[in-house]
């Protein structure tokens, strides 16, 4: 019996029959991953592009010869990567090749801002591939699990529960009065309101309050309820989202209650995981076709802008930005990243990506990307993408080590929303700012339960209770 309550299919089956379920697996999997390759190109082409090509989603057609190349280097991680989650960091590895690698690979060809020739789109896509295949080799490599010192669960959870407490104060305090839910629209209001009540303080202990909150806190809380049926701990958790959506206008801060729950329901099973992400993934694109039919003209561009256009494609199109002007303009080594900057001197004063926003828009526009971007094309060039991926390949390992001895499927709920960082800002902001660093080590301390939980501490009335005679 597995961790997760299921028979193990390779105890519970003759060794020929265990080889043929495997090989149905992953036949399945590759499968979808055809069908998610075809899925985003058709709605790419029918939606994504007619509406926001302003924005520099253009379409045009791609060489036979890179396009099929193209299609079989997105295929091919399918044929190999682990169908089910074996270690909390494939949810991670899942979202960048669902949501970096294979939209990017099409984007790239496609951008009108800037225009990338072919041949470059191509030498681009050649090394995101094997950037994702270095992150892949790390699982075919054992974990070593890391011991430390672990705390009892009611001093864990004494010390949780007021950090939080403190955290989610100071902005309760500080941002007292300005709370509102708004559309998606008008959250800029919120968040220029949220920025200058905090500048007017003169510390960043609020941002990073609300940083930790959103990708820490909370998605532990979540996490250890959902497995542990404490709905009084989801509810804890969506309402702090919801309050932090209303003060700080952080759209991730709203969608992590919808986020969140379908995350666990994919990977609690954790078996096939990666044919429900990739069904999922296929499903959500396809969806276009639907609410075309049935919302509004109005209603579904808003729909299509969260979704298809934040999600799937603006991520994958800061690939080709970061590309085109890094090719003709200085790369940072890395000078832009806090502890790096120290000891080299880089050659830009202000923020990156708002500098690429003002490059390519002409306005204050943040164009924040992942790590491929974020950090290997700016620190390196293309040649930054494998070297940052080696980077995350030994940072994934850490954590799978870390979470040696527990349930991989608690683990990914609760690094989840640190995924959403993980696709969409620098991998070193992540682990300092993001919370996964913080998440990391507080997984190093955090005391287990039976099957692999952060257990939770036993009050003596329930201690009682649960030792009374039953009748």
């Amino acid at each position: 019996m597995g961790a997760d309550g299921v028979v193990d299919e390779v105890t519970s089956a003759s060794p020929r029959a265990a080889r043929l379920r495997v090989s149905t697996a992953r036949l399945l999997v590759v499968a979808a991953v055809i069908c998610y390759v075809i899925a985003f190109n058709l709605t790419y082409r029918d939606f994504v592009s007619p509406i926001f090509q302003f924005w520099g989603l253009g379409y045009r057609p791609i060489p036979a010869p890179y396009f099929w190349t193209t299609c079989l280097l997105c295929v091919l991680p399918s044929t190999w990567m682990p169908v089910s989650l074996t270690r909390p960091s494939l949810l991670l590895f899942y979202l960048q090749y669902f949501l970096i690698f294979v939209p990017a690979a099409f984007v790239t060809f496609h951008s009108i801002r800037p225009y990338v020739h072919p041949d470059n789109a191509m030498s681009i896509v050649w090394m995101m591939f094997a950037g994702l295949s270095i992150i892949e080799v790390i699982y075919v490599l054992p974990v070593r699990p890391i011991r430390f010192l672990r705390v009892t669960p009611s001093a864990f959870w004494t010390v949780f529960a007021a950090l939080g407490s403190v955290m989610l104060g100071y902005i309760a305090i500080t941002l007292r009065g300005t709370f509102r839910l708004a559309n998606f629209t008008d959250i800029y209001s919120i968040r220029f309101a949220m920025a200058d009540i905090i500048s007017a303080t003169g510390s960043r202990f609020g941002l990073y309050a609300q940083f930790l909150l959103l990708s820490f806190f909370f998605p532990m809380t979540f996490a250890v309820g959902a497995f542990s049926r404490q709905w009084s701990m989801i509810a804890l958790a969506a309402a702090g989202y919801v309050f932090l959506f209303g003060v700080g206008g952080a759209k991730a801060a709203v969608l992590a209650t919808v986020y969140l729950p379908l995350i666990y329901l994919m990977v609690k099973p954790r078996r096939r995981v990666a044919l429900r992400f990739a069904g999922s993934t296929t499903a959500a694109l396809l969806s276009a076709y639907v609410t075309t039919a049935l919302l509004s003209e109005s209603m579904n561009a808003e729909f299509l802008g969260v979704l298809h256009f934040r999600s799937f494609t603006v991520p994958a199109l800061t690939i080709a930005q970061y590309a085109g002007f890094f090719q003709i303009h200085p790369v940072t080594h890395l000078a832009s990243v806090t502890g790096f900057s120290w000891l080299i001197q880089s050659p830009y004063d202000s923020d990156i990506p708002y500098m690429l926003g003002r490059y390519y828009y002409s306005a204050s526009i943040g164009l924040n990307s992942g790590m491929w971007a974020g950090d290997g094309i700016v620190g390196f060039g293309l040649w930054g993408i494998p070297l940052i991926s080696v980077v995350c390949s030994v940072v994934f390992w850490i954590l799978d080590s870390i979470a040696a001895d527990m349930d991989p499927a608690f683990v990914a709920v609760v690094v989840a929303y640190c995924g959403l960082s993980f696709t969409n800002i620098s991998l070193f902001t992540t682990l300092i700012s993001g919370g996964l660093g913080f998440t990391m080590a507080t997984l190093l301390v955090a005391p287990r339960d039976a099957v692999g939980r952060i257990a939770l501490p036993v009050w003596p009335r329930l201690q009682r209770m649960s030792l009374a005679p039953t009748r």
